[in-house]
Protein backbone atom coordinates (compact mmCIF):
# COMPACT_ATOMS: atom_id res chain seq x y z
CA UNK A 1 0.00 0.00 0.00
CA UNK A 2 2.66 2.53 1.05
CA UNK A 3 4.81 1.92 -2.02
CA UNK A 4 1.86 2.31 -4.39
CA UNK A 5 0.52 5.42 -2.63
CA UNK A 6 3.99 6.96 -2.57
CA UNK A 7 4.50 6.36 -6.27
CA UNK A 8 1.16 7.93 -7.17
CA UNK A 9 1.68 10.96 -4.92
CA UNK A 10 5.15 11.54 -6.37
CA UNK A 11 3.93 11.18 -9.95
CA UNK A 12 2.86 14.64 -11.12
CA UNK A 13 1.33 13.02 -14.22
CA UNK A 14 -0.74 10.44 -12.34
CA UNK A 15 -4.20 9.77 -13.73
CA UNK A 16 -6.82 11.90 -11.92
CA UNK A 17 -8.99 8.92 -10.92
CA UNK A 18 -5.96 7.03 -9.58
CA UNK A 19 -4.80 10.09 -7.63
CA UNK A 20 -8.31 10.63 -6.23
CA UNK A 21 -8.46 7.02 -5.07
CA UNK A 22 -5.15 7.30 -3.24
CA UNK A 23 -6.08 10.63 -1.66
CA UNK A 24 -9.35 9.21 -0.36
CA UNK A 25 -7.62 6.28 1.32
CA UNK A 26 -4.90 8.21 3.12
CA UNK A 27 -5.07 8.57 6.91
CA UNK A 28 -3.06 9.88 9.85
CA UNK A 29 -0.78 6.85 9.80
CA UNK A 30 0.68 8.08 6.50
CA UNK A 31 2.78 10.81 8.13
CA UNK A 32 6.00 8.85 7.63
CA UNK A 33 5.04 8.12 4.05
CA UNK A 34 4.75 11.84 3.31
CA UNK A 35 8.11 12.54 4.92
CA UNK A 36 9.96 9.56 3.45
CA UNK A 37 9.02 10.31 -0.14
CA UNK A 38 10.58 13.71 0.09
CA UNK A 39 7.19 15.33 0.41
CA UNK A 40 8.61 18.78 1.08
CA UNK A 41 10.16 18.77 -2.41
CA UNK A 42 6.82 18.43 -4.21
CA UNK A 43 5.53 21.50 -6.06
CA UNK A 44 3.09 23.85 -4.27
CA UNK A 45 -0.01 22.61 -6.09
CA UNK A 46 0.61 19.00 -5.01
CA UNK A 47 1.12 20.27 -1.47
CA UNK A 48 -2.20 22.11 -1.72
CA UNK A 49 -3.92 18.94 -2.92
CA UNK A 50 -2.59 16.92 0.00
CA UNK A 51 -3.57 19.64 2.47
CA UNK A 52 -7.14 19.94 1.20
CA UNK A 53 -8.40 16.71 -0.39
CA UNK A 54 -7.73 13.69 1.89
CA UNK A 55 -9.71 12.87 5.07
CA UNK A 56 -9.02 15.20 8.07
CA UNK A 57 -6.43 13.02 9.83
CA UNK A 58 -4.48 12.59 6.60
CA UNK A 59 -4.60 16.34 5.95
CA UNK A 60 -3.17 16.91 9.42
CA UNK A 61 -0.42 14.36 8.74
CA UNK A 62 0.31 16.13 5.46
CA UNK A 63 0.51 19.46 7.30
CA UNK A 64 2.92 17.99 9.87
CA UNK A 65 5.07 16.52 7.09
CA UNK A 66 5.02 19.80 5.18
CA UNK A 67 6.41 21.54 8.28
CA UNK A 68 8.94 18.79 8.98
CA UNK A 69 11.83 21.22 8.41
CA UNK A 70 10.65 23.51 11.22
CA UNK A 71 12.48 21.50 13.87
CA UNK A 72 15.84 22.28 12.25
CA UNK A 73 15.09 25.35 10.08
CA UNK A 74 13.73 28.27 12.10
CA UNK A 75 13.29 30.27 8.92
CA UNK A 76 10.74 27.86 7.42
CA UNK A 77 7.35 29.26 6.40
CA UNK A 78 4.28 27.74 4.71
CA UNK A 79 4.38 30.69 2.33
CA UNK A 80 1.49 30.79 -0.15
CA UNK A 81 0.03 27.66 1.42
CA UNK A 82 -0.38 29.23 4.87
CA UNK A 83 -4.18 29.15 4.79
CA UNK A 84 -4.70 25.49 3.76
CA UNK A 85 -1.79 24.45 6.00
CA UNK A 86 -3.36 26.09 9.06
CA UNK A 87 -6.78 24.66 8.17
CA UNK A 88 -5.30 21.17 7.87
CA UNK A 89 -3.74 21.48 11.33
CA UNK A 90 -7.22 21.30 12.88
CA UNK A 91 -6.76 17.53 12.92
CA UNK A 92 -3.30 17.66 14.48
CA UNK A 93 -4.43 16.80 18.05
CA UNK A 94 -5.81 13.49 16.77
CA UNK A 95 -2.38 12.28 15.61
CA UNK A 96 -0.27 10.12 17.91
CA UNK A 97 2.69 9.55 15.59
CA UNK A 98 4.18 13.06 15.39
CA UNK A 99 7.60 13.27 17.07
CA UNK A 100 7.51 15.53 20.13
CA UNK A 101 10.16 17.90 18.76
CA UNK A 102 8.25 18.24 15.47
CA UNK A 103 4.98 18.87 17.31
CA UNK A 104 6.69 21.50 19.48
CA UNK A 105 8.16 23.27 16.46
CA UNK A 106 4.78 23.35 14.70
CA UNK A 107 2.85 24.58 17.73
CA UNK A 108 5.49 27.19 18.57
CA UNK A 109 5.19 28.47 15.00
CA UNK A 110 1.39 28.63 15.12
CA UNK A 111 1.33 30.32 18.54
CA UNK A 112 3.71 32.97 17.22
CA UNK A 113 2.28 33.52 13.74
CA UNK A 114 -1.44 32.76 14.13
CA UNK A 115 -2.45 32.89 17.81
CA UNK A 116 -6.17 32.69 16.98
CA UNK A 117 -5.59 29.37 15.23
CA UNK A 118 -3.46 28.17 18.15
CA UNK A 119 -6.18 29.01 20.69
CA UNK A 120 -8.70 27.18 18.52
CA UNK A 121 -6.45 24.10 18.44
CA UNK A 122 -5.89 24.26 22.20
CA UNK A 123 -9.54 24.74 23.19
CA UNK A 124 -10.53 21.02 23.09
CA UNK A 125 -7.68 20.28 25.49
CA UNK A 126 -8.97 22.76 28.03
CA UNK A 127 -12.19 20.82 28.63
CA UNK A 128 -10.16 17.66 29.17
CA UNK A 129 -7.83 19.44 31.58
CA UNK A 130 -10.83 20.73 33.49
CA UNK A 131 -11.92 17.13 33.95
CA UNK A 132 -8.48 16.23 35.26
CA UNK A 133 -7.32 14.37 32.13
CA UNK A 134 -3.60 14.74 31.39
CA UNK A 135 -2.92 12.07 28.74
CA UNK A 136 -4.02 13.79 25.51
CA UNK A 137 -1.48 13.62 22.64
CA UNK A 138 0.76 16.69 22.38
CA UNK A 139 -0.50 18.19 25.66
CA UNK A 140 3.04 19.06 26.89
CA UNK A 141 3.82 20.72 23.57
CA UNK A 142 0.58 22.71 23.58
CA UNK A 143 1.20 23.90 27.13
CA UNK A 144 4.79 24.89 26.38
CA UNK A 145 3.76 26.88 23.29
CA UNK A 146 1.40 29.11 25.32
CA UNK A 147 4.49 31.01 26.52
CA UNK A 148 4.85 32.46 23.01
CA UNK A 149 1.40 34.02 22.77
CA UNK A 150 1.10 37.79 22.66
CA UNK A 151 -0.11 39.36 25.96
CA UNK A 152 -3.63 40.03 24.66
CA UNK A 153 -4.06 36.41 23.58
CA UNK A 154 -2.66 35.13 26.88
CA UNK A 155 -5.23 37.18 28.78
CA UNK A 156 -8.04 36.13 26.45
CA UNK A 157 -7.13 32.46 26.71
CA UNK A 158 -6.82 32.59 30.49
CA UNK A 159 -10.26 34.20 30.82
CA UNK A 160 -11.87 31.17 29.20
CA UNK A 161 -10.11 28.52 31.26
CA UNK A 162 -11.92 26.64 34.02
CA UNK A 163 -10.48 26.10 37.46
CA UNK A 164 -9.26 22.59 36.75
CA UNK A 165 -6.99 23.69 33.92
CA UNK A 166 -6.06 27.19 35.07
CA UNK A 167 -3.00 26.50 37.22
CA UNK A 168 -1.47 23.99 34.80
CA UNK A 169 -1.87 26.34 31.82
CA UNK A 170 -0.77 29.41 33.77
CA UNK A 171 2.54 27.92 34.93
CA UNK A 172 3.52 27.37 31.29
CA UNK A 173 1.93 30.52 29.88
CA UNK A 174 3.86 33.04 31.97
CA UNK A 175 7.08 32.56 30.02
CA UNK A 176 10.36 34.43 30.58
CA UNK A 177 9.04 37.98 29.98
CA UNK A 178 7.77 39.62 33.21
CA UNK A 179 5.78 42.24 31.28
CA UNK A 180 2.59 40.23 30.84
CA UNK A 181 2.77 38.94 34.42
CA UNK A 182 2.83 42.49 35.81
CA UNK A 183 -0.01 43.57 33.51
CA UNK A 184 -2.14 40.53 34.34
CA UNK A 185 -1.83 41.14 38.08
CA UNK A 186 -2.49 44.85 37.65
CA UNK A 187 -5.70 44.23 35.67
CA UNK A 188 -6.90 41.45 37.96
CA UNK A 189 -6.57 38.73 35.31
CA UNK A 190 -4.56 36.75 37.87
CA UNK A 191 -3.96 37.23 41.57
CA UNK A 192 -0.59 37.74 43.22
CA UNK A 193 -0.98 34.36 44.91
CA UNK A 194 -1.69 32.67 41.56
CA UNK A 195 1.39 34.29 40.05
CA UNK A 196 3.66 33.06 42.84
CA UNK A 197 2.19 29.55 42.75
CA UNK A 198 2.49 29.29 38.97
CA UNK A 199 6.08 30.57 38.99
CA UNK A 200 6.93 27.75 41.36
CA UNK A 201 5.86 25.17 38.78
CA UNK A 202 7.93 23.56 36.05
CA UNK A 203 7.11 25.93 33.20
CA UNK A 204 9.32 28.70 31.84
CA UNK A 205 9.21 31.78 34.07
CA UNK A 206 11.00 35.13 34.44
CA UNK A 207 14.27 35.22 36.31
CA UNK A 208 14.03 35.57 40.08
CA UNK A 209 15.46 39.09 39.73
CA UNK A 210 12.64 40.05 37.37
CA UNK A 211 10.10 38.45 39.66
CA UNK A 212 11.49 40.48 42.55
CA UNK A 213 11.21 43.73 40.57
CA UNK A 214 7.62 42.96 39.57
CA UNK A 215 6.11 41.17 42.57
CA UNK A 216 7.71 42.68 45.69
CA UNK A 217 6.37 46.22 45.01
CA UNK A 218 2.92 44.61 44.65
CA UNK A 219 3.19 43.17 48.17
CA UNK A 220 4.73 39.74 47.60
CA UNK A 221 6.65 38.21 50.50
CA UNK A 222 10.36 38.24 49.45
CA UNK A 223 10.87 34.75 50.86
CA UNK A 224 8.01 33.38 48.80
CA UNK A 225 9.47 34.97 45.67
CA UNK A 226 12.82 33.35 46.47
CA UNK A 227 11.13 29.99 47.04
CA UNK A 228 10.31 29.65 43.33
CA UNK A 229 13.94 28.51 42.97
CA UNK A 230 12.98 25.28 44.75
CA UNK A 231 11.31 23.97 41.60
CA UNK A 232 13.23 22.14 38.89
CA UNK A 233 15.62 19.22 38.62
CA UNK A 234 19.20 18.71 39.71
CA UNK A 235 21.73 15.97 40.30
CA UNK A 236 23.95 15.37 43.30
CA UNK A 237 23.35 15.99 47.00
CA UNK A 238 20.47 18.28 47.93
CA UNK A 239 22.73 20.11 50.37
CA UNK A 240 25.11 21.12 47.57
CA UNK A 241 22.22 22.20 45.35
CA UNK A 242 20.66 24.38 48.05
CA UNK A 243 24.04 25.81 49.06
CA UNK A 244 24.70 26.92 45.47
CA UNK A 245 21.33 28.66 45.33
CA UNK A 246 22.04 30.33 48.68
CA UNK A 247 25.29 31.73 47.22
CA UNK A 248 23.40 33.24 44.27
CA UNK A 249 20.92 34.87 46.61
CA UNK A 250 23.72 36.22 48.80
CA UNK A 251 25.13 37.99 45.75
CA UNK A 252 21.64 39.37 44.97
CA UNK A 253 21.34 40.83 48.47
CA UNK A 254 23.91 43.48 47.53
CA UNK A 255 21.74 44.81 44.69
CA UNK A 256 21.00 48.54 44.54
CA UNK A 257 17.38 47.62 43.74
CA UNK A 258 15.63 47.26 47.13
CA UNK A 259 13.20 44.63 45.83
CA UNK A 260 16.01 42.45 44.49
CA UNK A 261 18.05 42.97 47.65
CA UNK A 262 15.08 41.94 49.81
CA UNK A 263 14.56 38.74 47.83
CA UNK A 264 18.31 38.10 47.86
CA UNK A 265 18.49 38.40 51.64
CA UNK A 266 15.38 36.25 52.18
CA UNK A 267 16.58 33.66 49.69
CA UNK A 268 20.04 33.44 51.25
CA UNK A 269 18.49 32.71 54.64
CA UNK A 270 15.93 30.26 53.25
CA UNK A 271 18.34 28.19 51.18
CA UNK A 272 21.11 28.26 53.79
CA UNK A 273 18.61 26.76 56.22
CA UNK A 274 17.50 24.18 53.64
CA UNK A 275 21.13 23.31 52.88
CA UNK A 276 21.85 22.81 56.60
CA UNK A 277 18.78 20.59 57.00
CA UNK A 278 19.68 18.56 53.91
CA UNK A 279 23.25 18.17 55.16
CA UNK A 280 21.97 16.82 58.48
CA UNK A 281 19.66 14.38 56.66
CA UNK A 282 22.52 13.20 54.46
CA UNK A 283 24.73 12.70 57.54
CA UNK A 284 22.03 10.55 59.19
CA UNK A 285 21.65 8.52 56.00
CA UNK A 286 25.40 7.84 55.92
CA UNK A 287 25.34 6.67 59.54
CA UNK A 288 22.43 4.34 58.75
CA UNK A 289 24.19 3.04 55.65
CA UNK A 290 21.66 4.37 53.13
CA UNK A 291 24.30 5.96 50.92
Amino acid sequence: RAAFAGAVLADLDAAPDELATVLGRLDGRDLNLFVSLGYTELPPERHRLLLTEPPPAARAAAAAAYAHRLSFDAGWSPGELAEPWLDALSGLPSLTNVASHDAQAILDYVATHDPECFVELLTPYLAELDRGERSAPMLPQFLSATRLLEPTHKTKLLAGIGRGARWLVLQHMIGPDPGWLAEAIDTGAISLDEALTACGGLGTRPSVQDLARVLVPLGADPERVAAVEMSGFWSGPRSDHFAQIAERFTAMSDSSDPSIAAVGSAGAQLFTRLADEARADEHRDRIRGYE
